[in-house]
Formats: structure tokens, C-alpha cells, sequence
């Protein structure tokens, strides 16, 4: 159980030129994914993230709370590692071979994204952001996920202590 698992699962027992993730809720615009693809088979990236905040995320996001936290680990990993990522928890993803047979999968929540990012910028490997969109998921007015919970700890102890499991 678990989007860590899964995706440990995913890294460990298929071998591909090019893996997607996405979030399951349906908010991410599947015509984003040809684009990203293609900047990893083409242009040999290793990591393609789904830059959300570029568009009008901030703008259409009622949780005040979630959008500082999305500031604050932006703002924590960009200064560490001399980065201008924009977006570090986006869930639309795209990996070269070489990131996922590298990439030690050691969380079990939403702390992934944050450290797949840290792992691309860690081992210099090339990033490219493609601007994309996230909609209000079917049927659900917030999701569960906020800054202030286990996940938001475990996102801002991620970017500390890349190598730490966190547990509840």
C-alpha cells in the first residue's frame, strides 16, 4: 500500500526507456505526456516535471497553507542545491532509465516527488520543466493532502535529510 511502494515496485520490476508517472485523480492533463516523452527519449532528460505552478495554480488553490508550503520547499531545495525549479511536488513525472535504476526509493506518501527532486539535482542529472495544468479532481473539493499534516513534515524533513526514513 502506498504511492511509494508502487512506485518501488514500478522502478524495481520494469525495465524501460522512459517511465510517467502521474497522480491518480485525474487532474493532470494527459497531453502533457507525448512532450514529456519526448524530452527524455529525444533529449535525453533524465527527469521531466509537469511545472503546474507556472500556470494558475497559485491563483485557483484555496488552500492558502498548501501553497506556503509549496513556497517554502521550493525556496529550501532551490538554494541547496542552485537550482530554479519551479515546481518540486508535482505528481505528472517523466524518467529516463538512468534516474529510476538509480533512484532509491525510500518513502511511503507524498514525500516522493519532493525527493525524486532532490535525487535529479543531487546526482546533476539534466531536468526539464514543461508547463502544464492540474484541475480540480472528480468529485472532490480538496484533497487530502495539506502542509500541515504528517506529509508536509515529511516533505520539509525530505529536503533536509534526503537519506532518512520518517516515521509516524
Amino acid at each position: 500500500q502506498g504511492k511509494g511502494n508502487v512506485i518501488r515496485t514500478m522502478f524495481r520490476e520494469i525495465d524501460a526507456e522512459c517511465y510517467v508517472m502521474v497522480d491518480g485523480d485525474d487532474t493532470y492533463p494527459a497531453e502533457s505526456a507525448r512532450e514529456m516523452v519526448n524530452a527524455v527519449l529525444d533529449e535525453n532528460v533524465d527527469m521531466v516535471i509537469g511545472d503546474r505552478l507556472s500556470s494558475t495554480y497559485f491563483k485557483e488553490n484555496k488552500r492558502p497553507f498548501h501553497n506556503v508550503g509549496n513556497v517554502t520547499v521550493r525556496a529550501l531545495i532551490n538554494s541547496i542545491y542552485k537550482s530554479d525549479i519551479r515546481d518540486v511536488m508535482t505528481g505528472l513525472r517523466a524518467f529516463s532509465y538512468k534516474f529510476v535504476k538509480t533512484f532509491p526509493v525510500m518513502s511511503k506518501g507524498f514525500e516522493l516527488e519532493t525527493e525524486m527532486t532532490i535525487h535529479c539535482l543531487d546526482k546533476n542529472m539534466k531536468v526539464k520543466a514543461i508547463k502544464t495544468i492540474k484541475g480540480k479532481a472528480p468529485m472532490q473539493e480538496y484533497n487530502n493532502y495539506t502542509v500541515l499534516d504528517n506529509d508536509g513534515r515529511e516533505n520539509f524533513l525530505a529536503c533536509l535529510f534526503p537519506e532518512i526514513e520518517y516515521q509516524e
